[in-house]
């Protein structure tokens, strides 16, 4: 799961402006063309993985941090 503050710093837009967008043009099933600004990037992901996660087999995690320094990677 990424937040809308860390997604809107990579493609330029915040979920709810793309959302509105995409309703304007009536398009609600269409994918949003901010996400190609996706596609080859390479990113470094911090990801929290919680004692609930493991216990319960969750398989959904918080990413803490999203970085695409090259020196990162």
């Amino acid at each position: 799961m990424l937040f809308d503050r860390d997604v809107s710093s990579i493609v330029g837009s915040s979920a709810s402006d793309i959302m509105e967008r995409q309703m304007k043009l009536d398009d609600s099933e269409g994918f949003p063309q901010e996400l190609f600004q996706l596609l080859d990037k390479v990113l470094a992901f911090k990801i929290e993985v919680s004692e609930y996660n493991l216990k319960s087999d969750y398989p959904v995690y918080t990413i803490q941090k999203i970085c695409d320094d090259p020196a990162i990677r």
